[in-house]
């Protein structure tokens, strides 16, 4: 067994020692998923994370909040082939809020996607889990109009406003972890 291919089952292997925080079965399209949400800093093994996200957090105890089907508090997506976590994120923020972050954004959890399903004809994620790393993260000022066509409606509101929205349970346990 090569190096990086021990490293990554060691850090399987500390990830899987962790316990969850929320757990549920959902479908996106027509895979069934099983979420796991973790509060941790650790963070999975960087072959396995798909996508970066965080809980952004504007002037005053404000945060981010937007309409994609619903509403949402993880602006973020999905990493371009190995691009580093926080260049994802960056990348994602900046398409979806039009601002940069400032600071050091601090990762707070994760969630784990574990495909229940048979494996989709050209499926392109890793098989059958991944992650999303989760961070806490800064805005700067918005800039300009944001570029992602599905992020709707997007605006810093306060933390109790965004507590209030009818927003997926996987994404409340990580804006309830902010407080």
């Amino acid at each position: 067994m090569d190096f990086c291919a021990r490293i990554a089952g060691h850090l399987l292997s500390a990830i899987d020692e962790l316990t969850p925080v929320a757990t549920g079965a959902v479908v996106w399209g027509v895979t069934p998923l099983l979420l796991s949400c973790y509060l941790t800093e650790e963070v999975p093994p960087l072959e396995l994370v798909v996508s970066a996200r965080a809980v952004l957090a504007g002037p005053s105890g404000t945060v981010f909040v937007f309409d994609d089907n619903g509403p949402h508090v993880l602006p973020g997506g999905r990493r371009e082939g190995a691009e580093p976590l926080l260049v994802a994120l960056s990348r994602e923020i900046s398409e979806e809020v039009g601002c940069s972050i400032v600071g050091a954004p601090r990762p707070i959890g994760f969630i784990q996607l574990l495909n229940e399903g048979p494996k989709p004809e050209g499926h392109p994620y890793p098989y059958p889990r991944n992650f999303h790393v989760i961070f806490r993260a800064s805005a700067g000022p918005v800039t300009r109009a944001p570029i992602d066509p599905n992020v709707r409606d997007g605006k810093f509101v306060p933390r109790e406003e965004a507590l209030a929205l009818d927003i997926p349970w996987a994404e409340r346990v990580f804006l309830e972890a902010i407080g």
